[in-house]
């Protein structure tokens, strides 16, 4: 029972042939040779880091689609907003107008603008959005930011509110095998302690630059287990079930690598480790995908890079907002 519960890169042939006659009686799915698109996005992920996992043996599965041919790795530049909701604006809608940053202080209505409001998102999901967004031809949305305007919804930030576009049943997926929520609780306190491990053990080495004991405490911790874990399963079980369903396209945002690096460091072993598992739920992926009613190609993209650095305090000893308030 236990191997079942924390084995995270394999399904039992039980598990896959239930959910998949579940799930495609309950879809009336037909099949077609007509290629379906999943877009899979490595949240904050920059090209060279990519590289070097990939060179390590960090990510075997993508160095074999490399190797075979069957993908490309390619560089590209973001805009000035180097952040998610400029990226993904553009990726799933065609247009970030206005989105200069993931904050920023809209001078008309007069409070500062946050891409991870709920209230904000809707607005700002509208305003980008012309109705024909990358997912509007019967997609799915996986916990992005916003949703291609995608008919299937799953925590999508954009569309908290929006009943209409979300089902129960897209969890059915998940929810289909005893052993998967048993397995998740697992994981997620075990990614705890490893971060508290990892942590002690930056502190005792000195690695620098790294974020003190009040940005990486245990609040953080649960965080960290939060996008690295729960928001990963949930993802890639729905996944398997919109490919069983025969979704034409699918666009997910992997947040847990983005999310740690930002804490832990850019290419730190926890960096490298997150994506290591990544890609293993990549395999899973595509051992899944064999089985689906139409043939899948798996899109790997990043909406931005991140580089490592002290923070603006550990560089000159005070806050920028310190520094701006002296000025001013």
């Amino acid at each position: 029972i236990l191997s079942s519960l924390l084995t995270i890169d394999d399904d039992s042939s039980w598990q896959r042939n239930v959910l998949k006659r579940r799930v495609q009686r309950q879809k009336g799915v037909v099949e077609t040779d007509v290629p379906g698109f999943l877009f899979l996005e490595l949240d904050g992920l920059a090209k060279p880091v990519l590289q070097r996992a990939i060179d390590e043996d960090h990510m075997p599965t993508m160095a074999r689609w490399l190797e075979t041919g069957s993908h490309h790795l390619v560089g590209w530049e973001t805009d000035m907003s180097s952040q998610t909701s400029a990226s993904q604006a553009g990726i799933l809608h065609g247009n970030n107008h206005n989105i200069p940053a993931f904050r920023w202080y809209d001078r008309a209505a007069r409070e500062i603008v946050s891409s991870s409001n709920p209230r904000i998102l809707p607005k700002l999901e509208e305003r980008v959005s012309d109705g024909n967004g990358l997912l509007v031809d019967n997609g799915a949305s996986r916990g992005n930011l916003f949703s291609g305007d995608a008919p299937n919804v799953m925590n999508t930030a954009s569309t908290i509110k929006d009943f209409s576009r979300f089902h129960t049943s897209e969890f059915y997926a998940y929810f289909s095998s005893p052993y998967n929520f048993s397995r998740t609780l697992l994981l997620f306190f075990w990614d705890i302690v490893l971060e508290r491990y990892r942590f002690r053990q930056q502190r005792r080495n000195d690695v620098q630059p790294r974020l003190d004991k009040h940005h990486r405490n245990f609040k953080y911790a649960l965080v960290r287990g939060v996008t690295t874990i729960i928001l990963r399963e949930l993802n890639i079980y729905t996944l398997i079930g919109d490919m069983y369903a025969g979704v034409p396209s699918a666009y997910a945002t992997f947040v847990g690598y983005d999310e740690l690096a930002h804490h832990s460091g850019v290419e730190t072993e926890d960096a490298f480790d997150t994506l290591q598992k990544l890609d293993q739920q990549f395999a899973r992926l595509e051992d899944a995908a064999e089985q689906a009613p139409r043939p899948y190609r798996f899109v790997i993209l990043s909406d931005h890079g991140q580089s490592g650095g002290a923070t603006f305090k550990q560089r000159y000893g005070k806050t920028l907002e310190d520094r701006v308030r002296e000025l001013a």
